[in-house]
């Protein structure tokens, strides 16, 4: 049949084409089969149903032919495609196969592919080059009120900083930054008290430790920064605050002006504390002599960024990022594009107007080097878009790339590349080597000075940079209306008409009174978090392919000496059932984030839960726990995160568990069911596994930020799932626990003496004999300990879980340790126990966030230990050991890191995980 002209409405009221050559259109609205559009005098049948932001032939394209946007292909026809044809390479059908939504469950869609991802491969062609015409700077000015801090450049924020200078410091500036909220008001000129949490700071190798020190210096001095608490540990082998300073001292800018107060955290946890906040208070008087005068626009630097992108973030929300960075441009000052992955496919147009022949190979070599680490890990750069990029009509790498790649405007080239975090010290336009994750990118940019970050986003999203504004930009007003209070600027008003040139206009008014002081939604909304990026597992090409690593080991138990002791201890304790058996009485309500964009979302919906109290009042759960996790996007999935989400959903202390995800994320929702229900996600150890649990996917929480309509839903939507959930949860049923029913992970540290060892040994001993289970990390210091091996009885000693991997069969275990990172060593531990043993004769371990972890000490006299052993009574160690662990899984003692917040959770990052 032919289509009538008269029948079909004209095609701008539905789709858009990014250029006019381009032989796919993207739908603006949701098409419908057997819809008519009217282009060029010509009646397009829509031939299926096509989603917002997905593309449909606008012509005939014929078998072999380039498919286009923005005149660019992105893809190679398989077979003929008619006029009105949905266009759709295999990713996206496997995408829409796994959802539960009717939405996608309901189209009327190809059942097979008609286009591949063939694309011809890229060469810089030098000889090709050409100078790009002067830039025409604006001959008038344009000022925004910022502070002046001389060689560090103009601050828009004026801010003290807390700086855990490594990860184990990270709960000690969190907890200080907290202390300072809503009381600083009589601090006119000081805009925020903030800690910088990370997770880097013990790197061994040079070059990692190098990007480390460079990215933290970027980000102590950047003139945002008023003031700054940096804490150390003085830990052997960790970034220590003079090594830090040290760095700037030798790289980075003058810093003469910069109030910077060094703490060591030796003391107590407490006392610490005390300190920290006593030299924030200092610097908050020395940063309150700061006062905002005018600056030139020449003094901005402009972060450009996009994350949770759809097909319309290169025709609206990019778009109008590059238009402001143009702006400023033209005013003399800087923007910087980063995030290497997100630009491949997209060779041709970012390089197609640079402002030296040698940027070329430049880019390209830092292309070539990151899909070469990426290789060593398994992973390709084609692997990027998330299932949130794919679900919003980014097809492919290509595709992601060149709307990516919009965030250069056409007539601005590129006049410099940089490293991750390298400063920025000229105006222009950059381009620095950066992971295609968020977070990791724009804490890189914070730290090469960017003092605005415009982040685009298609499907929203609430993160934001500890200490540079991060201005929401997002591309539709459909989803502007759905997460407003996430949000700073609607670029959809251009799709619904609004010339760009007034839209830019508008909203280079807003940057200027942002830069000015007025706060963005994500600053008051306190959705900040920050991540360095973490680039690599392997140093050099690995012997081994990584997907033949397993994911998961068999599990079987090491044999111990099964000799009966003298004494049997006595692990008696007030237990609860859940499944039949005995599990320790803390009852925990967990948020489990899937990905570092809902952290902060998280954190907040449990400390409304727990502040709240009328649940914890029922006696059915004892307090609610969010296990921060900045390993699901960004990254190419490693086992270590699905072994971890596993582990922790299904913990014997955890109640009720509800994942909490932003809505696109690589590890997402849909991933997270098929993996729970035994498909295959590539990890074939982990499958298995899952095929003998028959896990039941209704018993957990399944949310989205995205989904709930922004941040406060969501935060309502947790806390309203927990109480549906517990109003339908009789209070647990009393039980008493034995040695039987433990999973104890012990870990040791610095000068253990051999009788410590001896009375660890024991307990051991008795609990695995009793049919308990114990874990130990690969890399403790009882491995070498003849004390512990001769009680134990323990002759081999290689790992028998992976990280993070729980028990099958009980017995004596040893986890395999990625890192020696203490943070990483007890969330390993944490998932496979049901309480963590430190003993050391120094220092007290940093708790795990959910598994009770308990410090013994005979020598130390820190009151951060929860039991002080006397020598006088050293036979009686053992059962001393036993009742505190009987005393703790009956919730009568709550260790006292626990207690005092000095907590952590962190992923360690494996053979299969590299920053995508």
């Amino acid at each position: 049949m032919t289509p009538s002209t008269s029948q079909a409405a004209p095609i701008d009221g539905f789709a858009r084409f990014p250029l006019p050559g381009d032989n796919a259109v993207i739908a603006t609205q949701d098409l419908k089969k057997g819809q008519q559009l009217l282009h060029d005098s010509r009646t397009i049948l829509m031939r299926h149903d096509v989603l917002t932001g997905h593309r449909f032939a606008a012509r005939a394209i014929r078998e072999g032919e380039l498919i286009t946007s923005w005149e660019y292909p992105f893809g190679r026809a398989i077979r003929d495609i008619q006029p009105g044809e949905y266009l759709c390479n295999q990713g996206v059908l496997d995408r829409f196969s796994i959802q539960q939504d009717p939405k996608y469950r309901g189209l009327d869609i190809p059942k097979e592919p008609n286009f591949i991802d063939d694309m011809p491969p890229y060469s810089f062609d030098e000889s090709a080059w050409s100078a790009p015409k002067p830039l025409t700077k604006y001959e008038t000015s344009r000022s925004f009120k910022g502070h002046f801090r001389g060689p560090r450049g103009t601050g828009t924020r004026n801010l003290v900083v807390i700086l855990g200078t490594t990860s184990r410091t990270s709960a000690l500036a969190q907890r200080a930054a907290e202390s300072f909220q809503g009381k600083i008001d009589n601090f006119d000129n000081v805009d925020d008290v903030v800690a910088i949490r990370h997770t880097e700071g013990a790197e061994t190798d040079a070059e990692e430790r190098e990007r480390t020190l460079r990215t933290l210096s970027g980000l102590v001095t950047h003139p945002n920064v008023g003031a700054l608490i940096a804490i150390d540990t003085q830990t052997e082998g960790e970034i220590t605050n003079a090594e830090l300073l040290q760095w700037i001292a030798n790289n980075g800018p003058d810093v003469s002006d910069l109030p910077v107060h060094s703490v060591t955290a030796a003391d107590t946890f407490e006392s610490d504390l005390a300190k920290i906040c006593a030299e924030t208070s200092k610097g908050l008087s020395e940063a309150n002599q700061s006062v905002r005068t005018e600056r030139p626009f020449s003094e901005l630097k402009i972060g450009l960024n996009c994350g949770a992108s759809d097909a319309f973030s290169g025709i609206s929300g990019n778009v109008l990022s590059s238009a402001i960075a143009r702006e400023v441009i033209y005013y003399g000052g800087s923007a910087n594009l980063t995030e290497t992955p997100e630009l491949a496919g997209a060779e041709d147009y970012t390089l197609s107007y640079i402002a030296d022949p040698g940027i070329g190979p430049r880019f390209l070599s830092m292309l070539d080097r990151f899909k070469a680490q990426l290789g060593w890990h398994g992973g390709k750069v084609d692997k990027n878009p998330s299932e949130g990029n794919l679900l919003g009509g980014l097809y492919n790498i290509t595709l992601k790339s060149l709307g990516a790649a919009i965030k250069r405007d056409p007539a601005i080239p590129i006049e410099h590349v940089s490293e991750y975090g390298e400063r920025m010290a000229s105006p222009g336009f950059y381009f620095m080597d950066g992971m295609g994750g968020d977070i990791a990118s724009y804490t890189g940019q914070a730290a090469a000075g960017c003092n605005i970050v415009l982040f685009v986003t298609g499907r929203g999203t609430p993160t934001n940079s500890s200490i540079v504004p991060t201005v929401k930009i997002v591309n539709t007003t459909e989803r502007y209306e759905l997460m407003k209070d996430d949000i700073d600027i609607n670029a959809g008003r251009y799709l619904d008409g609004m010339s760009m040139e007034d839209l830019t206009a508008e909203s280079l008014d807003k940057i200027a009174a942002i830069a000015s002081g007025e706060r963005t939604n994500g600053e008051k909304a306190h959705q900040n978090i920050d991540l360095l990026w973490r680039r690599k597992f392997f140093m050099e090409p690995p012997s081994d392919h990584a997907p033949l690593i397993a994911s998961r080991l068999p599990g079987d138990p090491i044999p111990l000496n099964r000799e009966a002791s003298a004494n049997e201890l006595d692990f008696t304790f007030e237990a609860v059932l859940k499944n039949g058996r005995a599990v320790p009485k803390d009852r925990v309500g967990l948020i489990l984030p899937t990905v570092g964009c809902s952290v902060a979302t998280a954190e907040q919906a449990a400390r409304r839960l727990n502040e709240n109290g009328e649940l914890l009042a029922s006696g059915k759960v004892s307090r609610f726990v969010v296990l921060t996790n900045t390993e699901g996007c960004g990254v190419t999935t490693g086992s270590e995160i699905i072994n971890f989400m596993l582990s922790y959903s299904s913990h014997s202390l955890v109640e009720r568990c509800v994942f909490l995800s932003l809505g696109c994320e690589m590890v997402s929702l849909n991933f997270l069911r098929s993996a729970m229900s035994g498909k295959d996600v590539g990890f074939p150890e982990i499958t298995e596994a899952i095929k003998t649990r028959q896990i039941d996917l209704e018993n957990f929480g399944w949310l989205t930020i995205q989904g709930s309509r922004g941040t406060a839903n969501t935060i309502t939507a947790v806390d309203s799932w927990f109480r549906e959930e517990f109003s339908k949860t009789p209070i647990p049923q009393r039980a008493e626990g034995a040695g039987k029913d433990l999973s104890i992970a012990i870990m040791s540290g610095e000068d253990l003496s051999d009788g410590l060892s001896r009375a660890l040994a024991e307990v051991a001993r008795q609990i695995v004999g009793q049919g308990g289970s114990v874990i130990l990390p690969e890399k403790d210091p009882l491995r070498d300990c003849a004390v512990f091996r001769k009680a134990t009885g323990v002759s081999e000693w290689t790992p028998t879980l992976s990280f993070a991997q729980d028990i099958s069969t009980p017995g004596f275990h040893i986890m395999q340790c990625i890192t020696e990172n203490p943070v990483e060593l007890v969330t390993g531990l944490g998932a496979a126990a049901n309480m963590i043993l430190h003993a050391s004769g120094k220092r007290a371990c940093i708790a795990h966030a959910l598994t009770p972890t308990l410090n013994v000490t005979d020598l130390s006299t820190s009151d951060d230990f929860d039991l002080k052993l006397s020598a006088e009574d050293a036979a009686q160690w053992p059962q001393q050991l036993a009742d505190l662990i009987s005393a703790t899984a009956s919730a009568k003692h709550m260790p006292r890191q626990n207690a005092i917040g000095q907590v952590g959770n962190q992923i360690a990052r494996g053979a299969r995980a590299h920053a995508i």
